[in-house]
C-alpha cells in the first residue's frame, strides 16, 4: 500500500485536473471537495446549452436529461434510480425526511454522539414541534464493531420510531459498521435514516441492498461533483409518505407517469448544471480506478494520523484500518489553556492558513478539539511536511 504514494510525479500530474489556488495547500476536501476541471467544464456546457433556450431546455429536454444522469448516479451507487431524488445536499435531504417522517408525542428518535451538528438541529425540530424525544446514545473508543452497536440497542425503547446514523461521521472520521448496525434494526423492524455525505465514493457498498429507509448524502465531496448538489434515497415502502417543505407545481413532464420525486424535482428556476454533471464527476473518480483512489487515500491518511498522533501524543478514536476510517482522519489535539474557540474561528486552523495557507478544519467534538486530514488524488507526503512543520511552528501558540 506504501508504494502507492512513491508516486510523486503521477501526484503532481493529477493535480492538473484541480485549480487549487497557487500557494495552498488544500487538506479540507472533506468539507468543501474543489471540483476538478472535467466536471467544472461539463457543468458550464450544461448551463450555456441551457440558457441558449431556456424553454425548449426546462420544457422539452430538462426532464429526460436529469433521468440519464439519475440512471448513471443509481448505477454507481448500485439501486433503482426510481429511489433517488438529486437535491442540493445532505442537509437539504434530510430536512425533506424530517418533514416526512410523522412522529407523535410520546415517540423517541435515537441519536448518538457523533452525529453532524446540523442533523440534531433539524429532529430536534421536529422532535419539539412533536412531543417527541430526541435520545443520545453516548460512545466513546472503538475497537470492535460491537463498541458502536451495544451502545446503540442499549438506547433503544418499545418508543424508539426510528435511528439516525452516520455512515462516516464528520467531526470524528469513522466509519461505522453500517451493515452490521442495519441488521440489528431490521431485526427490530426500526426504520434508519443514513447520514452519508463521506461515503460516497469512499466506501465500497451497495445502497439498495442496504436496508436503510432513508439515505442522505452530498457528491461534492469524495466524487468531485460541483458544489450544491446531493441526492435523497428513498426505499419504495416510504416513498408514499415524502412531503417536499416548499410547494411548487409538484406535477410530472407531459406525458410521464406521476412519481413521488415530483413535489421535489422542480421548486423554483434553478440552473440543473450541477446535477447534469454528475455523470461526468463518476467517470472522472472512475478513470483514475476507484480502489486505487480509495487504498492512496486511505494510505497518506494513515501517515497523516501517524505524525500527528505522534506530534500530539494523542490517538485516534478508532483503530487505523480500513473498516474503520477511509481518506479522511482526525486526531485529537492535547488539553490546552486555551479558551475554547467559536465556530470557524479555532486558534490553529486560523494559525495553519495565516502561517502557511493549509486548509485544514479543527473539529470540536466531546468537548475536544480534532485535527481532521482529508486526502485525495491531488495531494501528497509533502502536503503532510507542510504540515508538520507548521504544527511544530505554531505548538505553544495555536495548540
Amino acid at each position: 500500500m506504501t508504494d502507492l504514494l512513491q508516486l510523486n510525479d503521477a501526484t503532481h500530474n493529477k493535480r492538473n485536473f484541480w485549480r487549487i489556488a497557487e500557494g495552498v495547500t488544500y487538506l479540507n476536501h472533506g468539507s468543501f471537495g474543489p471540483t476538478p476541471l472535467p466536471v467544472q467544464e461539463a457543468r458550464q456546457q450544461w448551463s450555456q446549452r441551457l440558457a441558449a433556450n431556456p424553454m425548449n431546455g426546462f420544457v422539452r429536454e430538462l426532464d429526460h436529461e436529469v433521468e440519464l444522469a439519475k440512471a448513471a448516479l443509481a448505477s454507481f451507487l448500485k439501486c433503482s434510480p426510481n429511489d433517488l431524488l438529486f437535491i442540493e445536499n445532505a442537509t437539504t435531504a434530510m430536512n425533506v425526511v424530517a418533514a416526512s417522517f410523522e412522529l407523535r408525542p410520546g415517540d423517541e428518535v435515537l441519536f448518538n454522539d457523533h452525529e453532524y451538528g446540523a442533523v440534531r438541529r433539524i429532529w430536534e425540530r421536529a422532535c419539539t414541534a412533536a412531543g417527541a424525544k430526541l435520545v443520545t446514545a453516548n460512545l466513546r473508543p472503538f475497537h470492535d464493531p460491537s463498541d458502536i452497536i451495544e451502545p446503540l440497542l442499549y438506547a433503544v425503547t418499545p418508543r424508539t420510531r426510528l435511528v439516525i446514523l452516520s455512515h462516516v461521521t464528520s467531526a470524528t472520521a469513522t466509519v461505522f459498521p453500517i451493515r452490521e448496525l442495519m441488521a440489528e434494526f431490521k431485526q427490530r423492524e426500526i426504520p434508519v435514516v443514513i447520514d452519508g455525505p463521506h461515503a460516497i465514493a469512499m466506501q465500497d457498498f451497495s445502497l439498495g441492498e442496504l436496508g436503510a429507509a432513508f439515505y442522505c448524502a452530498s457528491l461534492h465531496k469524495w466524487l468531485c461533483a460541483p458544489l450544491g448538489t446531493g441526492f435523497l434515497y428513498v426505499a419504495p415502502e416510504w416513498q408514499s409518505k415524502v412531503r417536499a417543505p416548499m410547494l411548487s407545481w409538484g406535477r410530472p413532464a407531459a406525458g410521464r407517469a406521476a412519481t413521488w420525486q415530483d413535489e421535489l424535482r422542480w421548486q423554483g428556476t434553478r440552473d440543473p448544471d450541477h446535477y447534469l454533471a454528475v455523470p461526468t464527476a463518476i467517470q472522472f473518480v472512475e478513470s483514475f480506478g476507484l480502489d486505487h483512489f480509495r487504498k492512496r487515500g486511505f494510505a497518506l491518511a494513515c501517515e497523516a494520523r501517524t505524525m500527528l498522533e505522534e506530534l500530539f501524543g494523542t490517538k485516534a478514536i478508532a483503530p487505523a484500518d480500513m473498516a474503520w476510517c477511509g481518506t479522511m482522519v482526525a486526531v485529537p489535539l492535547p488539553p490546552s489553556e486555551l479558551p475554547l474557540p467559536k465556530a470557524d474561528s479555532d486558534p490553529l486552523q486560523v494559525g495553519l492558513w495565516e502561517t502557511a495557507r493549509i486548509e485544514a478544519p479543527v473539529m470540536f467534538w466531546n468537548n475536544t478539539r480534532h485535527l481532521r486530514i482529508s486526502c485525495h488524488l491531488y495531494n501528497d507526503r509533502q502536503d503532510l511536511r507542510l504540515l508538520e512543520e507548521t504544527l511544530k511552528k505554531l505548538h505553544g501558540r495555536c495548540w
